[in-house]
């Protein structure tokens, strides 16, 4: 559109794990003169992330995703892009978002992207690892089928969606069997997991809306061990076995 001023897309999708291709994405808002902005909170720790080099004018990042205290965050501003504030007052944050500032989840969040820096070299080939193995683990698995690029991936990244025909099977369904063997997946994003509705994510790629009510999805992590993948899969293996049995018998 001749009237777009910015261009926000997702580093890692949280949801299918896809990293888009930022440098491209970047280039071409920039040659159409428009500002470029990117979500990199899935991305941070585990791969490189150089604002220097990236085409991007804004980028934001979230302590949490990192293992800093929740409540924190940061936004990368490119020198000469202005920015209106939400909210004034006091002129805290270099007069953006006024109010007072949470000093210890700054002070953590900081010490987060230290150890995550430090780690990255040797955490994020762990992680690709354990990841890969899960997948390959789950490859001839009935019913469960990958989304997401499989190639062009986040590092701790799983996903898929459940091909059944009972309406009653949910990836909800398949979140709660593993929790009751003590593992946590969940079914599409964290910021949805009170909803019962279908993946906007999956339902904009193009998947029927049945495939995008059944999406689980599994994220590794820095306490993640071998043992851990392997039980991961017997179990889902499991549940899965169980879960087709329930649509035979209904069918």
């Amino acid at each position: 559109r001749h009237d777009t001023v910015l261009i926000s897309i997702i580093y890692g999708q949280s949801e299918v794990g896809t990293l888009q291709p930022i440098t491209t994405l970047g280039n071409i808002a920039h040659a159409h003169g428009i500002l470029f902005h990117t979500d990199a909170v899935q991305v941070a720790g585990r791969l490189p992330i150089d604002v220097q080099q990236l085409p991007v004018d804004l980028l934001s990042l979230s302590s949490h995703k990192i293992y800093g205290p929740q409540g924190a965050g940061a936004l990368y501003v490119r020198p000469g892009v202005e920015l209106v504030p939400l909210m004034c007052g006091g002129g805290q944050e270099l007069r953006l978002r006024s109010g007072t500032q949470a000093m210890p989840a700054i002070a953590g969040f900081g010490v987060a992207a230290e150890l995550a820096q430090q780690e990255m070299t040797s955490e994020t080939p762990r992680l690709i690892e354990l990841r890969d193995r899960l997948f390959s683990q789950l490859a001839d698995a009935p019913n469960l089928i990958p989304t997401g690029d499989l190639i062009n991936r986040l590092p701790h990244h799983l996903s898929f969606y459940l091909q059944y025909g009972d309406g009653d099977i949910s990836g909800k369904t398949i979140v709660r069997q593993m929790n009751l063997a003590g593992i946590g997946i969940s079914a599409g994003a964290a910021c949805n997991s009170g909803k019962l509705s279908p993946s906007p994510i999956l339902l904009a790629m193009g998947y029927p809306e049945s495939a995008a009510l059944r999406a689980i999805r599994i994220t590794l992590g820095r306490d993640t061990t071998l043992e851990d993948v392997d039980w991961t899969a017997i179990v889902l293996l499991q549940v899965l076995e169980r879960v087709s049995r329930f649509t035979l018998v209904k069918t």
